[in-house]
């Protein structure tokens, strides 16, 4: 079944904007093929989700989910308060109009990659396709540096918007700050 991300409403610090489109590629990366769920790939909505009074919400993009042959939504906030992060998010059947279940789940920024998968493997779990043997990997292969993260996410942006660049410059920041981060390799 595919599954449109939607930009996730960031409250917290201004310096914590990052994660409301960084939570896009996050879940993208968590939860593509696992489980037997197809993830759009950030950019395939961009430009339509950004048309949007409110790109977050899941009933005002479901027309948007529904044109690209999208299934579900996955929709939410993050709170950022300090160094803990929480997530609220909510899947939403996009052709039934209606929510197939809210999820919560906290911790530490530094181990976002980590609550991502949790999340991602109680969809594949519990959702509409039921898969409780598959298990989600992106907090074992994304970094445990914040400041690396938010770098690599800037540079996924970046390169969305064709700024590539300054994407490149993102991705070898987020390098610099972490040397085993291979997905920022992998980008680059």
């Amino acid at each position: 079944q595919a599954v449109l991300v939607l930009p996730f409403a960031v409250r917290g610090p201004k310096d914590a904007e990052w994660l409301g489109g960084g939570m896009v590629d996050l879940f993208q990366m968590a939860l593509d093929g696992l489980g037997g769920y197809r993830v759009f790939h950030p950019s395939t909505a961009h430009r339509r989700l950004r048309e949007l009074r409110n790109p977050s919400n899941v009933v005002d993009a479901a027309p948007v989910a529904r044109a690209l042959g999208a299934r579900y939504e996955l929709g939410g906030s993050v709170v950022v308060l300090g160094e803990s992060v929480r997530l609220n998010f909510e899947l939403y059947d996009a052709v039934r109009g209606r929510r197939v279940f809210p999820l919560v789940t906290q911790g530490d920024i530094a181990r976002i990659g980590t609550l991502v998968d949790s999340l991602a493997s109680v969809i594949v779990a519990l959702g509409p396709l039921r898969n409780p043997s598959a298990a989600a990997r992106t907090g074992e292969v994304i970094t445990r540096y914040p400041g690396a993260l938010r770098a690599y996410l800037a540079g996924e942006a970046l390169a969305r918007s064709g700024a590539h660049q300054m994407a490149a410059d993102s991705l070898q920041s987020a390098i610099r700050q972490d040397s085993t981060f291979g997905w920022a390799y992998y980008s680059l």
